[in-house]
């Protein structure tokens, strides 16, 4: 119920309601919404970067086991 509160007021600040219409109360209410949003934000770009990591190892590792006998682009030495 909080959360749908805060979410109205966010919604009232994105439609033009100017900051300095709120109340210390409203203010607050929006203060914790983006401290939670932001924790998200964090905890999503934390999974991104691991997933992006392991993807990175994933393909370093096929690159090194490829079957070129040491040879790159086919140049022999």
């Amino acid at each position: 119920m909080a959360e749908e509160k805060e979410m109205n007021l966010f919604k009232e600040l994105v439609w033009g309601k100017s900051i300095n219409e709120f109340d210390a109360r409203e203010i607050r209410s929006l203060l914790n919404l983006f401290d939670v949003l932001r924790t998200k934000l964090d905890e999503r770009k934390k999974q991104l970067n691991k997933h992006a990591d392991e993807k990175v190892a994933t393909e370093t590792d096929a690159n090194d086991n490829s079957d070129n006998g040491g040879e790159e682009n086919g140049v022999h030495p």
